[in-house]
Formats: C-alpha cells, sequence, structure tokens
C-alpha cells in the first residue's frame, strides 16, 4: 500500500507543547520514512526535532499575529499560575480564557499553510482547534489525535467525571458533587467558551466541536484500563500510546551511574515541561527522597535548580534526560512525576509504578486512574509533606502489588498496537476514506440543512 501512497500530502499540527507534540511526531516520522509527503506546522522550538524525524517543517508562531502583548505574558505566565492555584477549575479556567484570546491570532498565521498546500489529510491534535475549522472549510478529511478521552466522549455518572479527582470508590457526597459536575463546569467556563464560539465565527467556523468527533478519525492515544468504561462513537480508534520502535540511548555517564548502584533501585523523578514547583515543594521532595534504601535521578529544569538545596549522594540531577530510556532501564523501580498523560503512559508502558503530585489540568484526573487500577499513589500539590513522601516511595518500591499492577498495566498497552495500529489506521483511510465505517444517520443533514461533506469524501478520501 505503501508506494500508491506516495504522492499523498499530509500535515500535522499540534501546539507548542512537548505533551502534544511528541506522539504526533513519532506519527509523522514514520509516515515520512514510507515515502509519504508530510509536513509538521509547530513552533520554531520543535524545529530540529521535526526535521530529524525525516519531516518538513513549516513555522506555526501565533504570536507573530498578536499585536496585544497583554495576551503574550499571560500565555507565558499561564502555567505557572495554574501550578500554584489550589482550585482545579480556576487554572482550568484560565487556559480557556487564554486559548480564546489565542484563537484569532492562531487561525490567522495557519490559513497560509492550508492555501499553499494541496492536502489530502491532515492529522491535528484536538487542543489545535483552528486547524480543524481550516480543515473543514477547505474540505480537507481530518484524523484528530487525542491524548485521552476526558470529556469528548460522555461517561455515565457512575464513575468519576472527566474533571474531578475522585476514585472510582467515591464516596455519597462525592457521587452527589460528580452528579452535578457537568453544570459547575458550564457555570465557570461559559464566559470562556462564548468567546471561543464568537472568534470562531468571525472567521466563519461554524462547525459544533461535537461533530468533528462524528465525521473525523479519531485516534487515542490511550487504553481502557486508564480510561474508565464508555462506548465510542464509530470513527474513534483506541490505539494507545504512540511510542518510536526504540528508544534514544542513554549516555554513557547516565548508564553507569544507573548500572552502579549495588542494586539499589533508583526512584526517577520528573514534573514535565510546564509545572512550575515551589520552593517548598522542592525541600519536601529532597528531605522525603533522602533515604539510603534508593538512589534518586530528578530530571529538572535549569531554571528551577536554584530551588535545590544541599544534596546527599544518592541524588542525580540532570536538566534532561531521555525518558522512555531511563523508565526502561531494570534500575528504575517508580517514577515520582505530574502525571501528564505522556508520562503516564510511558511509565505504565514500561511497567513503572508511579507516585502522582499532579497540577493541573488531566493530571488530576489521571493520576486517580492511576491509584484506581493499583499501579500508584498520589499526594496533593499543596500538601507535600516529606514523611508522606518517604512513606509513599518505600511503599511503591517495596510492596509488589503496584509493581504487579503497573506489569498488568504494561500488557495492556502493548497489545494496542500503539504506532503500528495509528499508522495502518491512516494509510487504509489515505487509500480507501472512512465515510464507509459509520452509519448514514450520523452525518445525514437535518430535514431543511445544506448538505453536509460526507466524510472521506474530498480529495478522493
Amino acid at each position: 500500500m505503501a508506494e500508491a501512497l506516495r504522492n499523498k500530502r499530509l500535515l500535522f499540527v499540534a501546539p507548542p507543547y512537548f505533551g502534544h507534540v511528541n506522539q504526533m511526531l513519532v506519527l509523522a516520522g514514520e509516515l515520512a520514512s514510507r515515502g509519504l509527503c508530510v509536513a509538521f506546522a509547530g513552533a520554531d522550538l520543535f524545529r530540529d526535532r521535526i526535521t530529524r524525524a525525516g519531516v518538513s517543517f513549516l513555522r506555526w508562531e501565533p504570536e507573530d499575529a498578536m499585536p496585544d502583548r497583554n495576551v503574550i505574558t499571560r500565555r507565558a505566565q499561564l502555567w505557572s499560575n495554574a501550578s500554584r492555584y489550589s482550585s482545579r477549575l480556576r487554572g482550568e479556567r484560565e487556559m480557556l480564557a487564554v486559548f480564546a484570546d489565542s484563537y484569532d491570532a492562531m487561525y490567522l498565521t495557519l490559513e497560509p499553510l492550508w492555501r499553499q498546500f494541496n492536502l489530502d489529510l491532515a492529522v491535528v491534535d484536538s487542543a489545535a482547534l483552528p486547524a480543524l475549522d481550516l480543515a473543514r472549510q477547505h474540505g480537507v478529511p481530518s484524523i484528530i489525535q487525542l491524548q485521552f478521552l476526558g470529556n469528548v466522549v460522555p461517561i455515565s455518572p457512575r464513575y468519576p467525571r472527566f474533571g474531578t479527582d475522585y476514585s472510582i470508590r467515591m464516596s455519597p457526597w462525592q457521587r452527589a458533587l460528580n452528579c452535578l459536575h457537568p453544570l459547575w463546569v458550564l457555570a465557570n467556563f461559559a464566559t470562556a467558551i462564548v468567546r471561543i464560539n464568537r472568534a470562531r465565527a468571525r472567521h466563519r467556523a461554524v462547525t459544533p466541536l461535537k461533530d468533528f468527533y462524528n465525521t473525523s478519525l479519531t485516534l487515542v492515544c490511550s487504553a481502557f484500563g486508564i480510561e474508565l468504561p464508555r462506548a465510542l462513537p464509530p470513527l474513534m480508534k483506541m490505539v494507545g500510546p504512540i511510542l518510536p520502535r526504540g528508544h534514544a540511548p542513554l549516555e554513557a555517564s547516565l548508564e553507569a551511574w544507573l548500572s552502579g548502584g549495588n542494586e539499589s533501585p533508583t526512584v526517577y523523578v520528573c514534573f514535565g515541561t510546564l509545572a512550575a514547583l515551589e520552593r517548598q515543594q522542592v525541600l519536601a521532595l529532597v528531605e522525603g527522597l533522602s533515604d539510603p534504601r534508593w538512589r534518586v535521578l530528578w530530571s529538572l529544569r535549569p531554571a528551577q535548580q536554584s530551588l535545590l538545596p544541599s544534596l546527599p549522594k544518592t541524588f542525580n540531577i540532570q536538566p534532561h534526560v531521555p525518558q522512555q530510556a531511563v523508565l526502561a532501564h531494570p534500575s528504575v523501580r517508580a517514577f515520582v512525576s505530574h502525571c501528564g498523560m505522556n508520562s503516564v503512559s510511558e511509565s505504565l508502558y514500561y511497567g513503572k509504578p508511579l507516585l502522582a503530585v499532579p497540577f493541573f489540568g488531566d493530571q488530576h484526573y489521571n493520576a486517580a486512574r492511576v491509584a484506581d487500577i493499583g499501579a500508584g499513589l498520589r499526594l496533593h500539590k499543596l500538601r507535600l509533606s516529606s514523611e508522606a513522601i518517604r512513606s509513599h516511595a518505600a511503599a511503591l518500591l517495596e510492596a509488589p502489588g503496584y509493581a504487579r499492577a503497573a506489569q498488568s498495566m504494561k500488557a495492556v498497552l502493548r497489545r494496542m498496537g500503539g504506532l503500528d495500529e495509528a499508522v495502518e489506521v491512516v494509510e487504509d483511510a489515505l487509500a480507501h476514506g472512512f465515510g464507509h465505517l459509520i452509519p448514514e444517520v450520523l452525518y445525514a443533514p437535518k430535514p431543511g440543512a445544506p448538505p453536509s461533506i460526507f466524510p472521506g469524501s474530498a480529495r478522493g478520501l
């Protein structure tokens, strides 16, 4: 099939965050290696990574079209603010408000790419809504890439709703709040949602968001087990994490350090590229993880290393490490993480239990799911104590149940297919389209409405 697809033109679009780019770039690179014409619209930050993957880089910097410097400042401060807020909803409300203020610039800086290229297919991260709007306006079939189901697919109130941090074993009070959660979300987010819809209307984008998931293929980089049970739309495909076939090797010095611990287990610590730790949190982590029973490898951004106190010899601080190679190392037995979905997927893909310290967004929900399957424990970011950190880390390393649960989830994730399954879905869509996959009733226009685009009809799909 690959030979017949060589002239097909694909565009990948993702917002400028590692958590959104990483898995998309793995898929883009694999398709490019098979001879397809693949381009990736992204920020300058990712230019080298994109070109090294054999993919054409297309510069996409929305700030170029933002005349209001206050919006740029708010975008820059968003993640540090969200890291500090005690309220989950406050952080998410601010994220949505910044997105509303950024929509125009995102659309205007993407639009020239759609005019320039005669695309056969767009693969769009779910957070790049302007790209989905442009795909629909230009008649280009699209595949949406989702890191997790979130609130895209409805779930029974018997289960914790996305945006909560409830265990599946909810108390009666939590069950009541869980039922009311959609109303609470609407009350908090209505203003930002109205502003987003007004911005979309300014660019003649009128497709309701839910319709994208009925008429576009969707790749979900997750699996049931982490996800709670629900029925999926016909075009939504669970493929599991899209990870490279092999991981980058460790530098010799780091390999030697990990292998030279005289059988002492290693606790790996990383809070991603967006979460902003405060000094008291760093102090609690250092004191809690200072224990002769294990060693600590901490990937910590240089800007945050000034928060560190004097460290014992059991600590190894690095500005960056190849995370998958670290998690694959046999000496690493536990992962202290913010529980972004990429980190959760990678940790469980390598069978390592997690100590979750979520900061914002989906991380709270992800942490609850990890705890529900028995593959980890969680702590509150604003109530970190050295005693709790030490006792939780010891439990993960010494109580076998956590490692067994992580190994069980590892087997599930590896059976999903990941990269191979995602490539098959994309190539099959390019070769045969995907309109035949869903019942006509789901995309037929309502009486009196103009005809809708048959999914997959444009460009021969």
